[in-house]
């Protein structure tokens, strides 16, 4: 008897990895912040790894280059050789298919990374701004993956330590208010008597 044979050909695209330069921009905006640049690459390098994170490489490609940019320009290091390349589409003639995905916004979580970025630069005591820093971006990646409750769970620690940072801050300038206060009321009865 004759038996059909059913195949499936799968193209498998080796693409290389997109680096998203989050550390290289976290450093530039904590140490070399000329002109805001730091802050603008790394804005651009949360964004490369977002998309990196729902699977669009070409627009994770782009926010990644112009991160690099900037973060080359802020280092003074802009080099003659730094191209982007833009990747068209495939060059075989094997039809390729696609996959949609649909991404239902059932709850937004807020994962408080402007908050933890300000605080890491600003009131960074017991490096409380950094760690909330750090448990922001773990909340942003798991809410990128669909990962509601984990999302939650690290956006609720990033909160706690925001509010921390926050209060001893507020009570360091509380103190230094009242040393203030102080002095210059011991300072006046001296010369008043």
């Amino acid at each position: 008897p004759k038996t059909n044979v059913m195949s499936t050909v799968v193209t498998i695209h080796n693409e290389t990895p997109v680096r998203d330069h989050v550390v290289w921009s976290l450093f530039n905006t904590i140490f070399m912040n000329y002109c805001c640049l730091g802050f603008i690459a790394f804005a651009y390098s949360v964004k490369s790894r977002d998309r990196k994170m729902v699977g669009d490489m070409t627009g994770a490609q782009a926010f990644a280059s112009t991160a690099k940019c900037l973060n080359i320009f802020t280092l003074d290091m802009i080099k003659e050789e730094h191209e982007v390349s833009m990747l068209g589409p495939p060059q075989t003639s094997t039809a390729v298919t696609s996959t949609v995905v649909n991404i239902h916004n059932e709850t937004t979580v807020p994962d408080h990374v402007v908050w933890s970025l300000f605080n890491t630069l600003f009131m960074n005591w017991f490096c409380l701004g950094f760690i909330a820093f750090a448990y922001s971006v773990k909340s942003r990646d798991r809410k990128m993956v669909g990962d509601v409750i984990g999302a939650q769970a690290f956006a609720s620690i990033a909160k706690c330590l925001n509010i921390s940072a926050l209060t001893i801050q507020l009570l360091v300038v509380l103190a230094v208010i009242i040393l203030v206060i102080v002095i210059f009321t011991a300072a006046r009865t001296r010369l008043l008597i």
